[in-house]
């Protein structure tokens, strides 16, 4: 049990996105184990601009300096852009009362925002949050990126529950799956491409929210795909057995460790993903295809090589299975815990 009281900065709204599950689900189980210990303060704000972010920064403020003394940690808890510019604050705002900051950065293109900074930004976010007592970054990319700024960085990765049974594999690849976001930069477009003439047994099926209306018109015009609507993640891992493989053809920059390559894990299921920033040091050949990415014949081939080798097949659902317990959320919840102690 914790004996320090401490204070959660982090965002839970009403709509939890997939990169920040990890923390709803982490101070689920903070609050479980020290609930008399733990003081939530709430970063969701309804609106995304700079007079929405400006008052919610001013009233987390007001609530740490009324807090503060009672407490022993600030566990700062933030995506990259918040992390850039209000994490130097809260920072500064911990070492005036001479406690002990834990920071974390969900996503994985901290080194992208950092880059677009200016030298005055960088400066300031170099020598203020950036030495934190600790500060957990998702991928090797990022703790490469950022060693020399802090000898306390720690690789958190996202990571997803465990599913307490039997995994039933399957012999065949025919029934493929798209989790995400529907937008350009998912490579949704290349998917399409890539299924017009496939055979008439391979389904790809598509699940999330949709950002490019003109991509939905794209995809309801051709009959070998089928957009699906929005999945609760409450119900992600009873839908993802219903598939054989996730495909993932994404060039988003703000790309990381993405939550469905590890939720396809936790199901069994094979990957056909793009070799794009950290997406490589997750999926390898015992577990998945890589492909480069904006390559519809490339995507296509993926798909016709796990349909047609079921052999292969099989051996990728077993590494699947396996590369699940890199990313056990009670491993890393442990990690993270241990760290607050």
């Amino acid at each position: 049990m914790v004996k320090k009281k401490i204070i959660i900065i982090g965002n839970i709204g009403a709509k939890v996105s997939g990169s920040s599950l990890s923390f709803k689900r982490f101070y689920e189980k903070l609050i479980s184990l020290n609930s008399d210990n733990i003081i939530f303060i709430n970063t969701f704000r309804n609106r995304n601009n700079f007079l929405s972010n400006a008052l919610k920064s001013f009233s987390i403020l007001i609530k740490m300096f009324f807090i503060i003394n009672n407490c022993k940690i600030i566990s700062f808890n933030s995506d990259e852009r918040a992390f850039i510019f209000f994490g130097p604050i809260v920072y500064i705002f911990a070492k005036l009362f001479r406690k002990k900051i834990v920071s974390r950065v969900f996503g994985g293109s901290l080194d992208v925002h950092y880059e677009r900074s200016t030298p005055i930004i960088k400066l300031f976010f170099r020598n203020t949050i950036m030495k934190s007592d600790t500060v957990f970054l998702q991928t090797n990319l990022l703790m490469n990126y950022f060693s020399e700024l802090n000898y306390n960085l720690k690789k958190l990765p996202t990571s997803r529950r465990a599913i307490n049974k039997k995994i039933k594999f399957k012999k065949k690849a025919s029934k493929y799956i798209f989790l995400g976001r529907i937008s350009d930069s998912k490579g949704i477009k290349y998917l399409n491409d890539a299924v017009e003439d496939l055979d008439l047994s391979i389904s790809v099926d598509l699940y999330g929210s949709v950002e490019d209306k003109e991509l939905l018109t794209l995809i309801n015009n051709n009959p070998k795909i089928r957009y699906k609507g929005y999945i609760d993640h409450d119900n992600i891992y009873e839908t993802l057995s219903a598939y054989d493989v996730l495909i993932l053809p994404t060039f988003y920059e703000g790309e990381g460790y993405p939550g469905a390559i590890i939720e396809a894990y936790q199901c069994g299921i094979p990957v056909i993903v793009t070799k794009w920033r950290s997406i490589p040091e997750i999926v390898d050949k015992t577990c998945g295809i890589i492909v480069p990415i904006k390559s519809s014949t490339e995507i296509k081939g993926a798909i016709h090589k796990l349909y047609y080798d079921s052999v292969l097949y099989q051996n990728l659902q077993k590494g699947a299975q396996i590369k699940s317990l890199e990313f056990d959320e009670e491993k890393w919840f442990k990690v993270f815990h241990n760290e607050l102690l």
